[in-house]
């Protein structure tokens, strides 16, 4: 009722991700309004301007917030930092050498020598994000729309070796990875076989 007829001076906000789940009669006297999730810029310089973050931790948490503040602040910046050093690490040594060994020693840097599944599935999500980015300029994509950006220069080099084709398979591998990781496998062969495969 008070839906219906509501008080002259009252404005009523209704937030849900799920709109299916109201009952239509509410739905149709709703205007729907979408919120998409902020650019990792956008975030970044939120994380700089309102919580003292240094820039390079500010794009490293925004990156991987998925486009929330909220996320961006719960998570620790320098293990964000650190997981995302770690990645683009990885896709350096992995760019031009075919050589297994040399990969192999790159997936023991990669894991830190450590066997902890939640940093490695950090790791593997800093290593999807710099892929995206990856494929993101192989396409010539809007630049805005990387969540890297700081990383831009070191993302550009990449390309001569991950070019669209590479960088596809590269993210499918990471993404079999991170469902490894979530059944269960070890950080340590699951690093390896990410080395050998990308």
């Amino acid at each position: 009722k008070t839906l219906e007829e509501p008080p002259p001076a009252s404005v009523f906000v209704l937030i849900t991700d799920r709109p299916d789940v109201l009952l239509p009669t509410v739905r149709s006297r709703c205007q729907r309004l979408r919120f998409g999730p902020l650019s990792p810029a956008d975030v970044a310089a939120v994380l700089v301007r309102d919580h003292a973050m240094s820039a390079t931790e500010a794009h490293a948490a925004a990156a991987a917030a998925g486009g929330s503040i909220g996320r961006a602040m719960d998570g620790n910046a320098e293990d964000v930092l650190e997981a995302r050093d770690a990645a683009a690490r990885l896709l350096q040594g992995t760019a031009g050498s075919t050589d297994p060994r040399r990969r192999l020693d790159g997936a023991k840097l990669f894991t830190g020598g450590g066997s902890d599944r939640d940093e490695m599935s950090r790791r593997l999500l800093a290593l999807s994000s710099l892929i995206r980015d990856l494929g993101l300029l192989a396409a010539r994509a809007d630049e805005r729309a990387l969540a890297n950006a700081d990383l831009k220069p070191q993302l550009q080099s990449l390309l001569r070796s991950y070019d669209g084709d590479r960088a596809l398979r590269a993210f499918g591998v990471v993404d079999r990875a991170l469902d490894a990781i979530d059944r269960n496998a070890s950080p340590k062969i699951v690093a390896d076989w990410v080395a050998l495969n990308l």
